[in-house]
This record gives C-alpha cells, structure tokens and sequence, in this order.
C-alpha cells in the first residue's frame, strides 16, 4: 500500500498522541471526522496499524530489573527453532531481536528481582551462551515515531 502525506501526518498523530479522537485528529490533518475515520479503518485493516497501548512507568507500578541479553545460540538441529518458542512463551522477555554480529540475538527482559533473572539466565544456556547487561538507568527513552523514521531513511 503506498502511503499519501495524509496517512503519514495521522499516523504520526496516532504516535504522539494514540487517544485523539477522531474529532481532534481530523482538525490535526485538516480533513473532516468521517474522512479520517475511514483512514484510520483502512490503515488498521491492512496492519499498518497494529494497536493502540499505553506507555507505562513499570517502576512506578511494580519495580523491576531490566536487563539485555546476548544469546548465542549454539549450531544444534532445530535449536533456532526451540529457542524461539522458549522466548514467545515467556512474559518475562518483552523483546527479542535476530541480531547480525557476535551475537545472534539480544533479548530486553524485565523480572521482579535477581533471582528469577537467574533462573531466566539458565534456562537460556539450554540454547548457547549469553551475555547479561544489567540497565542500572535509563538517561534516555523515547520512541521513535513514523514521521522520524521517514525523514532519517530519505
């Protein structure tokens, strides 16, 4: 589907802010309620919308350590495959990513405490070796947007 500056401009909106009703979306982009709307259904119909979440301070709510993982898979038959499954069916691995260089991928996770880090840590080594890098802060956070994605790829 080939986006127009319009799509573009409510899928930025969408970023900044995912709870502008579609009143205050269409003043955004200068078109009328109904117009945006069906965009808006479109957009969701061919997933380029995927859902609308809230960002959350999981400290605030429940303090958790944060950590990124390195694993290294070792070359076994169908260890990508296992190791896969492993990662989806854990909630404590918010995401996974198939990294090129030393590693093959980074996991960013978030337990309770050091213990179920440890668990977590050894059942990885079923898969290969990993490396741990515990976030002691965070300096910096924000998400990228549609529009800053654009603009840094022309």
């Amino acid at each position: 589907m080939q986006l127009d500056e319009v799509d573009k401009a409510i899928l930025q909106a969408l970023q900044e802010d995912g709870r502008l009703s579609l009143r205050k979306l269409a003043q955004r982009v200068h078109m009328t309620a109904p117009s945006v709307a069906e965009r808006v259904r479109r957009l969701e119909e061919q997933r380029i919308i995927v859902g609308y979440a809230a960002q959350i301070d999981s400290n605030k709510v429940s303090p958790m350590l944060t950590a990124f993982i390195h694993v290294f898979l070792s070359k076994r038959e169908g260890n990508h495959r296992s190791f896969l499954r492993f990662v989806e069916g854990r909630e404590e691995i918010c995401e996974c990513y198939h990294t090129a260089g030393d590693s093959c991928h980074l996991l960013k996770v978030m337990v309770p405490d050091h213990a179920c880090l440890d668990a977590l840590v050894n059942e990885l080594l079923v898969y290969g070796d990993y490396r741990l890098h515990l976030v002691i802060g965070e300096p910096l956070k924000k998400q990228q947007s549609y529009g800053e994605r654009i603009s840094s790829v022309a």
